[in-house]
């Protein structure tokens, strides 16, 4: 029986669709599960909020009232309302030191950082200010000074240990095709392979404030990923990439339409040798859909100067993404984006058309741990491509153009200690499904690694 082109394109479509919903009945199962707790303990709050409203309309001078329902909006996050209460609170207590601190960690957490700093600047008159408390209004001004500064550098640097099931990315099988002939036999360092290593992952961004009203900026983010096995020499891999230009607000509002043209070099290096080397053009697009709903785009063009023997030769590439973020939760913020990407090379068997889907999310929340000072975070990820080339490569098999099914899904949990240490473990899994069987591969990954922010 005669399989047909548009015959293996809808399998790989029904195992692309098949996959990509077990994906997203992962994600959601696990945040909801995480989130039970919380969502419970927030309807408490609300609750609380409410009926202490509903007293302080009886009694609107008391106190302690005030107090309690700046403390409960504080847990809600409800900054505007906890401002309101505490503001009311000074007209009847003016020296309340307390007052005053909670008003500019409820101020810096709106992002209005000069009446933030205005207020914690006040509590540091206080000659009976405990230790811990002038630390903790010290941290803020710190923060406030880093985010207002008009060159502002973040920087995560993440050092760890690795455990690959295919540290080699190579095959399971150990007979591939040569020449459209199957059955040649691998030799070992061919075959898949695990191993342990080293991984080190550095990624920052740097904003320079461009002076202008519409706060216009101009941003610079970047990566680098080096890691390195014990004894599997080909999963060694180096890759860098670093992206600049500016963010332009195109309204008069703040969070309004925003657009980024850029320039993105990028750099990778695999089983010490060197691949490519990236050079692309291209704009983000931001902006608001709903009240919960952020879109972006991104379209780009440029090349791949490839250096390896099989493969040296430049690519011309056209990426496009697009999707949307929304946050129907709180601490949780989801995005959902389709992927499309085109490579042409000089020679047909390397030039390549793919298109996919990525959904993504992450989940902040307390760990309720006296000692600790910061939030965890918790973030899952699921990534499906097919992928196409354009003609058969006669070395391997002159009969069949090489098509991919790439399906990709991980799990990210930060333990942070404090605003600047954190243990992280990053879960991972990856699926490749070929019609050729020398492409056909899976890989699981397990990184154990420590956190600093700078």
């Amino acid at each position: 029986m005669t399989v047909t082109v548009t015959e293996i394109g809808m399998i790989y479509v029904q195992k692309y669709l098949c996959v990509l919903l077990f994906l997203v009945s992962i994600v959601w199962s696990t945040l909801s599960s995480a989130q039970s707790s919380e969502i419970e303990t927030e309807a408490e709050l609300l609750v609380q909020q409410e009926s202490l409203a509903q007293q302080l309309f009886q009694d609107p001078a008391n106190i302690e009232l005030m107090f309690a329902h700046a403390s409960v909006s504080i847990k809600l996050r409800d900054y505007e309302s906890a401002i309101t209460t505490l503001e009311r609170l000074l007209i009847f207590e003016r020296d309340l030191t307390r007052v005053r601190l909670e008003l500019g960690v409820a101020y810096f957490n709106l992002g209005s950082y000069a009446v933030a700093r205005l207020y914690l600047n006040q509590v540091l008159q206080d000659p009976a200010l405990p230790d811990d408390s002038r630390e903790l209004v010290a941290s803020y001004l710190s923060a406030i000074d880093a985010r207002t500064a008009e060159n502002r550098l973040s920087v995560v640097v993440n050092v760890g240990t690795t455990y690959a099931t295919n540290a080699n990315l190579g095959p399971a099988d150990d007979t591939v095709t040569i020449g459209g002939v199957p059955g040649f036999v691998l030799l070992a360092n061919g075959r898949s392979q695990e191993d342990y290593g080293a991984r080190i992952l550095v990624y920052g961004a740097h904003e320079l404030d461009m002076g202008r009203s519409n706060d216009d900026s101009w941003n610079t983010d970047f990566s680098l990923f080096a890691l390195r096995y014990g004894d599997v020499e080909q999963g060694n891999t180096v890759a860098a990439r670093v992206r600049t230009g500016p963010w332009l607000n195109l309204t008069d509002e703040s969070n309004g339409l925003r657009v980024r043209p850029y320039y993105e070099g990028s750099y990778l290096n695999s089983g010490d040798e060197t691949v490519y080397f990236g050079n692309f053009a291209g704009a983000e697009v931001v902006t608001p859909l709903t009240e919960d709903w952020l879109g972006f785009g991104d379209f780009s063009v440029g090349y791949l100067a490839y250096s390896t023997d099989r493969e040296a030769e430049d690519r011309f590439g056209v990426r496009f993404q697009a999707g949307a973020a929304v946050q129907p939760l709180r601490g949780f913020i989801g995005r959902v984006s389709l992927i499309s990407e085109y490579y042409d090379a000089s020679e047909d068997r390397n030039s390549s058309i793919e298109f996919g889907g990525r959904l993504s999310g992450q989940y902040s929340y307390d760990p309720m741990l006296d000692f600790i000072s910061a939030r965890w975070a918790l973030s899952l990820f699921a990534d499906a491509r097919y992928r196409i080339y354009q003609s058969a490569d006669s070395f391997i098999d002159p009969n069949r153009t090489r098509r991919e099914f790439d399906a990709r899904g991980g799990l990210s949990h930060l333990f942070a200690i404090d605003r600047n240490f954190g243990v992280q473990l990053d879960v991972e899994g990856f699926f490749r499904d070929a019609n050729i069987q020398n492409f056909d591969l899976d890989n699981q990954s397990v990184t154990l690694s420590l956190q600093y922010r700078f």
